[in-house]
């Protein structure tokens, strides 16, 4: 329980340990073949944190991401926690009443999304969701300036909301 409660453990900023002592370190590697060392991966989550904050991203807001694993929804999940913000990862597979809930419930801003999906968010009606399309190849934080992380998250900080699987009714979001 004392490790889990310390900050130094809490993901964001034990990367960011493990950039500081080994950056060269393979971290991540994707079935596609991209990677990234604990180097690599903490620039680009500063990075995403830039470009949170352009889209005007704040403490307490919310983000959809539709994204498959890969270092860009670890980057998304790790940037938005450090910013402040809870993502919210919902299946693209989801449509209809189930996808309408999914965008709804959260009260989400924005909805991350491959080039694929770019249309989904659109095919229910759910307003005021700003769609960000995210190119497979790392291009979307790529030509930001890092931002600086003055705190990393706190053990007892929300990071995001998992939708339970509905079993009983619509999903219900579950703070973690």
């Amino acid at each position: 329980a004392g490790v889990g409660l310390d900050p130094q453990f809490v993901l964001p900023a034990r990367i960011a340990w493990w950039a500081e002592r080994d950056p060269d370190r393979p971290f991540l590697q994707e079935v596609t073949g991209r990677s990234a060392t604990y180097g690599e991966l903490l620039v680009e989550i500063r990075r995403w944190c830039t470009r949170l904050r352009e889209h005007g991203v704040q403490p307490g807001d919310r983000l959809v991401s539709m994204l498959p694993v890969s270092i860009d929804a670890i980057a998304l999940w790790l940037a938005a926690s450090c910013v402040g913000a809870l993502e919210v990862p919902v299946n693209p597979d989801l449509r209809g009443s189930f996808l309408e809930h999914a965008l709804r419930d959260p009260s989400p801003r924005w909805c991350f999304v491959r080039p694929e999906h770019r249309d989904l968010p659109g095919t229910v009606p759910v307003e005021g969701i700003e769609t960000i399309v995210v190119e497979r190849d790392g291009s979307f934080a790529a030509a930001s300036a890092p931002a600086v992380i003055d705190a990393w998250p706190q053990p007892t900080d929300p990071c995001c909301v998992i939708y339970t699987s509905g079993t009983t009714g619509a999903s219900k979001g579950v703070v973690i």
